[in-house]
C-alpha cells in the first residue's frame, strides 16, 4: 500500500476547510502555516484563518483573491481543485 505523500495530505486538509468551515475551530488552535511543508499551501491556510478570523466564509472566491493579492503560485481553478481532493 502506497502512503499518499504530504503535498496531497496538505491539499486535502485545505480543500476540507473551504468545504466544511466549521472544521477551521478544530483545528485552529494546533495549526498554522508554519507547518506546512508546501509555502503556498501554508499561506492558503493563513488566508483561510484570517477570513475566519474576521468572520468570513473561506470560499473559492475568497481564497484565490487574496491568494493573488499575496502572488501566490497557486491559480484560482488548482484552488477549486482542492475540495475535490478533499472529498
Amino acid at each position: 500500500m502506497k502512503l499518499p505523500d504530504t503535498h496531497d495530505i496538505e491539499e486535502g486538509f485545505i480543500g476540507g476547510l473551504m468545504m466544511n468551515n466549521s472544521a477551521w475551530y478544530a483545528v485552529s488552535d494546533i495549526v498554522s502555516k508554519e507547518m506546512f511543508a508546501d509555502d503556498d499551501l501554508g499561506e492558503l491556510y493563513d488566508i483561510i484563518s484570517t477570513s475566519k478570523e474576521h468572520g468570513y466564509s473561506p470560499d473559492i472566491v475568497l481564497v484565490s483573491r487574496e491568494s493573488r493579492k499575496r502572488n501566490l503560485r497557486i491559480s484560482a481553478s488548482q484552488i477549486a481543485e482542492l475540495t475535490d481532493k478533499a472529498a
